[in-house]
């Protein structure tokens, strides 16, 4: 019956859910794909009740058979809304993502100071007067004058560009995900760090633009931890 069907979610939920996070959560594709309509239906009350807080208005059978045939059959990157949620398959890495489409309408813009948080990421700063050639992609090195000018936290976005000095030429960011394997909603969320221009600098845990000047005399370490 239900309560034995949502008992069975309760006690195997980290057998669905991969990622979750108040902005999105991600669900193993496979483990949900063949559901019964009843149990997808029950699935998704139980999902949305439990982590975004947020009961859907009832469905009819039709509704949800539609919604079963879309985890089933949709191809990679297709959508599907349930009230104000937003669901999207990523079937290359058996994923469904789901979020509130609110949060994908415009994308905050902040600037970096020491603890700013930005979605699932936050950021740290710290003053030093040496230049320290052991950092990986999740820290990075400033110019106080650079710092000082403007460094800013946004969305990415498509013509979105960074120089490598490893390959000594631009690569566009988009590809840099498509490596990393990032989902299209994940894509939403992930930080990236421009100018004051605009110009894309760092991709924390992905890509640095090494922009050191080695004449000024002191320097920001910029820390990113992403959940």
């Amino acid at each position: 019956d239900k309560s034995n069907i949502i008992n069975n979610y309760n006690k195997n939920k980290n057998d669905f859910i991969v990622y979750e996070s108040k902005y999105f959560i991600k669900l193993n594709l496979k483990k949900i794909i063949y559901f019964t309509v009843e149990e997808i239906k029950l699935f998704i009350y139980w999902l949305l009740s439990n982590y975004f807080q947020k009961k859907v208005v009832n469905k009819s059978y039709k509704y949800w058979n539609e919604f079963k045939g879309y985890i089933s059959y949709s191809n990679t990157g297709s959508v599907f809304y349930i009230d104000s949620y937003l669901c999207n398959i990523q079937r290359n890495l058996n994923l469904l993502i789901i979020t509130h489409s609110n949060l994908l309408v415009k994308g905050e813009k902040r600037s970096i100071k020491d603890s700013i948080g930005w979605y699932n990421s936050k950021f740290f700063v710290k003053e030093i007067n040496y230049i320290n050639i052991n950092y990986n992609k999740y820290n990075f090195l400033v110019s106080s004058k650079l710092y000082n000018d403007g460094l800013y936290i946004r969305r990415w976005k498509k013509a979105d560009k960074i120089f490598s000095k490893y390959y000594n030429k631009y690569i566009l960011i988009s590809n840099l995900f498509i490596n990393k394997k990032l989902s299209n909603i994940e894509k939403m969320f992930y930080p990236v760090v421009v100018n004051k221009f605009d110009e894309v600098i760092w991709v924390p845990g992905i890509a640095t633009g090494g922009l050191i000047d080695q004449k000024d005399s002191f320097y920001r370490k910029i820390t990113c931890e992403i959940n």
